[in-house]
């Protein structure tokens, strides 16, 4: 087989020799049952012996897809439950077949079946793996209970066809009544983490994995009818299902392993994501429930139906999808949460300085939009803040110390101002602020020299004393005038320049 391509993209399957032995002899299987059900009986020795090679060379596919992994030991250990699992259908096939080929009776219980049964348990830990079920998210949690639902179903169709007819057959014991179920139970619980692996990530290897599957539990739940009834009879199409599941999932599990099908793509955590690709699956646990609903009505209207039995899988099949719906809740709420929290870091980000968290250009001049179009009472003052000697600074002592004193400047002007008061960097060495409901000019001219003050301290960056100033313009709008904000931004730019360039104190260099 060859490795998955850089995309991503499960690559064909290449065949080994083996491949083409186990494809040949399950096409030869086929033939002879095909044969056996004509007017010519093929013996039936013969097909015993076809279906133990089919069974020996999924084997021996199995460890070869094993052995070639041995550079790899998260695959090898991946692949190991599914060998184990091959192997143990060979030995417990090979069991019946000691009474099989010399015609004798077979027991009612033998050894091969706890045999069949921990080959049951292999597949059911190779397809856990396949599952991708390591940890707790809720989009596993609602994949499991849709699988569950389906499972659940199917369930409740065998037995209204046959299963409950074929456990009150007289003449047949308790423990072979519970093996048997044992079967079928073990028969879904396969079927069913199939159709979750399939739901994890789709993929060819799965999906041919997922029909090998479902042709072996066909062929078990038609042999539990036919051998509960008694009228089993070896070396039909029936035996073919078997073949074909058992060399479909042979090929298919070390097919998945080699190109990497486990391998589930990379996504947030607990997100719920439905592929274009596998909508049908998402559609199934629909299907399962309108099958369900039709049971129900049916049974409504026909009296030869079992209606407490109906109704024990109707509740059964409520409770699940309950339970599902419960979670997809939990999880849709959990989501609007995030997205409110996204919305406002996003909104948080859009209109403040990342720097020193003081709002930002855009967020300055849409509160100054806002509160020139609303009727004043009192002035209103924007006053433009321009730092002397910053370049000197940063030029000398680093990027690193220049942010630093940015982000201090910002702090004495939040601390030299009145709380609630609107404070913005515009970028560079540039700070705004504005004064609403100010009761005078005397005020706004207050608010200049408080941050001047503020500003002319000494600051400390790291080993090193800076002094820094300020240039500040201060303009006014006039209560109950109306003010267009390009020409109050003009009047305070124009201010804070005069006061620059009339400045006599050119400020001092680091120290």
């Amino acid at each position: 087989m060859q490795a998955s391509n850089r995309s991503g993209a499960p690559s064909l399957m290449k065949l080994t020799p083996l491949h083409v032995l186990l494809l040949l002899s399950a096409t030869l299987h086929l033939g002879l049952t095909l044969v056996n059900t004509g007017e010519s009986a093929a013996p039936l020795w013969a097909i015993d012996a076809v279906f133990l090679v089919v069974i020996a060379l999924s084997f021996g596919v199995a460890v070869q897809g094993w052995l070639a992994e041995r550079r790899r030991p998260e695959r090898q250990r991946g692949l190991g439950g599914f060998v184990v699992s091959m192997l143990l259908l060979l030995l417990a096939e090979a069991w019946t077949l000691r009474y099989d080929l010399p015609g004798r009776v077979v027991p009612e219980i033998s050894l091969a079946d706890p045999l069949y049964l921990l080959s049951y348990l292999g597949m059911a830990q190779t397809l856990m793996r396949l599952s991708g079920l390591r940890g707790w998210s809720v989009g596993a949690a609602v994949n499991l209970l849709d699988s569950l639902t389906v499972m659940i179903v199917v369930a409740e169709v065998a037995w209204l066809r046959f299963l409950a007819a074929a456990l009150a057959e007289p003449g047949i014991s308790p423990l072979m009544r519970g093996i048997n179920l044992t079967y079928v139970a073990l028969d879904l619980l396969v079927l069913g983490l199939a159709l979750l692996a399939l739901r994890r990530r789709f993929s060819p290897p799965l999906l041919l994995f997922g029909v090998g599957m479902l042709a072996f539990v066909m062929a078990d739940f038609q042999y539990f009818a036919l051998g509960m009834k008694g009228t089993y009879r070896a070396g039909t199409l029936l035996d073919s299902l078997w073949a074909w599941g058992t060399a479909a999932q042979a090929c298919a599990i070390v097919w998945a392993w080699q190109t990497r099908s486990w391998s589930l793509p990379r996504t947030p955590a607990g997100t719920l994501q439905v592929a274009r690709r596998d909508r049908v699956l998402v559609l199934l646990p629909y299907l399962a429930m309108i099958v369900s609903g039709f049971l129900l009505l049916r049974s409504g209207v026909s009296p030869q139906f079992p209606h407490k039995q109906i109704e024990i899988w109707t509740v059964a099949l409520f409770v699940v999808v309950m339970l599902r719906q419960a979670f997809v809740g939990w999880e849709s709420a959990r989501l609007n949460q995030q997205l409110a929290r996204q919305a406002q870091e996003l909104h948080h980000l859009a209109f403040h300085d990342a720097l020193t968290g003081l709002h930002n250009r855009a967020a300055f001049e849409d509160e100054l939009q806002r509160q020139l179009h609303v009727p004043r009472p009192q002035p209103l003052a924007l006053l433009y803040l321009d730092l002397n000697n910053f370049k000197p600074v940063n030029d000398t002592l680093g990027h690193a110390a220049g942010d630093q004193a940015l982000a201090q400047v910002a702090q004495r002007l939040q601390a030299a101002l009145p709380a609630g008061t609107f404070v913005a960097r515009l970028g560079g060495d540039e700070f705004a602020v504005l004064l609403t409901s100010i009761p005078d000019e005397d005020a706004a001219w207050a608010a200049e020299e408080q941050i001047r003050a503020a500003l002319e301290r000494p600051m400390q960056l790291g080993e090193h004393v800076v002094h820094l100033s300020a240039a500040v313009g201060v303009t006014l709008a006039p209560a109950g005038e109306a003010v267009v904000p390009e020409i109050l931004w003009r009047e305070a730019d124009q201010a804070m320049y005069r006061v620059k360039h009339s400045a006599s104190d050119p400020g001092a260099l680091p120290s």
